[in-house]
């Protein structure tokens, strides 16, 4: 689905269902452009992993994707160069700012935003294949049916990066982690608001999805703080 293809749509009002962040989109965009660099440069690897095999052609969604900070930084990548960018999120304040991060950026044409509920996504199935969405299972307001929708909108031999802060995070990532948003003028993180290891699998589980995939969770340094997903799609 191209831009054109996809205006009817997404100028189509979506009925909020989920928890927002606690913080304005333009202090969201703020935090993701200066604050969140270490974990950039560990998913855009993992991207650039996983891309290698696929390009050129190859479409890449950000669900979630907040002001498209990430996307911009996967976009100055040069073993990126030809991967399709496209993302969605479900609130159109952040959908806005991401259009202006865009047009600061001059990216305005290099990067598809929509705005789309992961729960009963407009894409078609198929639509990428890789998809990455960042911080967002707690803010699902039924993580089993946001994680179908994803293995649906997956191609064939295509994969799901998915990363999260995890409610059992090592303290010491948790100490660094809410140094960095107190740089941003945010607030420590919420952990009682995050899931676990166990709670995730559960809902995978409840989805028909162990089989196809792996979790990591880390337990030292900063990337203690959370867990990534991979769903691999046979």
């Amino acid at each position: 689905m191209m831009e054109a293809e996809a205006t009817d749509w997404a100028r189509q009002p979506i009925q909020k269902h989920q928890e927002h962040v606690r913080y304005s989109a333009d202090q969201y965009d703020a935090y993701t452009a200066n604050c969140v660099g270490q974990f950039d440069e560990e998913l855009a690897n993992q991207v650039i992993q996983e891309a290698s095999s696929r390009l050129s052609g190859a479409t890449l969604l950000d669900i979630g994707t907040g002001t498209a900070r990430f996307l911009v930084y996967l976009a100055a990548m040069k073993p990126l160069a030809g991967l399709r960018l496209v993302g969605t999120d479900l609130f159109p304040d952040m959908i806005e700012r991401a259009v202006r991060t865009l047009e600061e950026t001059g990216l305005g044409g290099a990067i598809e935003l929509f705005q789309d509920d992961i729960h009963e996504s407009r894409l078609a199935e198929g639509f990428a294949d890789i998809i990455i969405s960042r911080s967002t299972i707690h803010h699902w307001r039924n993580p089993a049916r946001a994680l179908s929708e994803i293995f649906r909108l997956l191609k064939p031999r295509g994969i799901a990066l998915i990363h999260d802060v995890r409610r059992d995070a090592t303290p010491e990532a948790v100490t660094e982690f809410n140094k960095l948003r107190a740089t941003a003028g945010i607030g420590p993180s919420m952990l009682e608001e995050k899931f676990t290891v166990d709670e995730v699998k559960g809902f995978l589980a409840e989805a028909g999805l162990v089989e196809v995939t792996r979790i990591y969770a880390p337990k030292k340094g900063l990337m203690g703080l959370g867990m990534a997903i991979h769903i691999h799609k046979p």
